[in-house]
């Protein structure tokens, strides 16, 4: 593939992204937002698009992570085949266990809290 073509192919990829997103084809995404050009027309843009990573063994990428990526980037990723969008079913897995690690982390950083408030340290006169 050329370079023209590549870049042909990552910004029709990018325009039927954001059609589907805007469309609600996707679940699960994010709420797109409105923006204001400079001449005062608004318009809905898609905020981001879920990815899951599939096997790639020249790019060295491993399958089922799931990542939030802006839609040129995921564009990109979907044209290189290392990556393609998410399902619900991904999405709802990938951010449980996100919130499972923030909460182990959060009981973790109690933990600590509560032992170093425990500890007195006396120094040698």
């Amino acid at each position: 593939m050329e370079i023209k073509e590549y870049y042909e192919e990552i910004r029709r990829t990018k325009a039927r992204l954001s059609k589907e997103l805007l469309a609600g084809k996707h679940a699960a995404q994010p709420e797109p937002e409105v923006v204001t050009d400079q001449y005062g027309d608004s318009e809905k843009v898609p905020t981001g698009v879920y990815l899951t990573s599939v096997r790639n063994r020249q790019a060295g990428t491993q399958a089922g992570h799931v990542c939030l990526a802006t839609p040129d980037n995921a564009a990109e990723r979907i044209v290189e085949a290392t990556h393609r969008v998410a399902t619900e079913e991904e999405i709802a897995a990938s951010l449980e266990r996100q919130a499972q690690q923030r909460r182990f982390h959060e009981e973790q950083d109690l933990k600590f809290d509560t032992r170093s408030r425990q500890f007195r340290v006396k120094l040698p006169e």
